[in-house]
């Protein structure tokens, strides 16, 4: 699905209106499936999560439903230069989207 999602972008479709370049890509599909996309320190975290309701009633399982949808949005945007990863900061989205070559820094998480 996310494969998907990246790839209609790249096509045009599905968010991407005029973006031009994968990043720009990558966030217009963000906001379209309604992520709220905000760009902070070379990641992109995801201010609302659309599956909200059901993370409540089953937070692994949709955490890496996300995860894994993300990781194909990513694949089909060709942001080769990002990795999804799981950050859960309640009540943002359990994924963030870093730059490929970024580690992760404890002091991030009070972001």
């Amino acid at each position: 699905m996310g494969r998907g999602l990246g790839a209609d972008a790249r096509r045009g479709r599905r968010g991407a209106g005029t973006a031009r370049g994968p990043l720009a890509r990558l966030l217009g599909v963000l906001e379209w499936c309604g992520f709220e996309p905000a760009r902070s320190n070379g990641s992109v975290h995801l201010a609302n999560c659309p599956f909200a309701a059901l993370a409540n009633q089953s937070r692994a399982l949709v955490c890496g439903m996300n995860l894994a949808l993300l990781e194909g949005v990513l694949q089909g945007v060709q942001a080769r230069g990002m990795r999804a990863v799981l950050d859960p900061q309640p009540p943002s989205c359990c994924v963030v989207l870093r730059s490929a070559g970024r580690r992760y820094s404890p002091s991030e998480s009070g972001r």
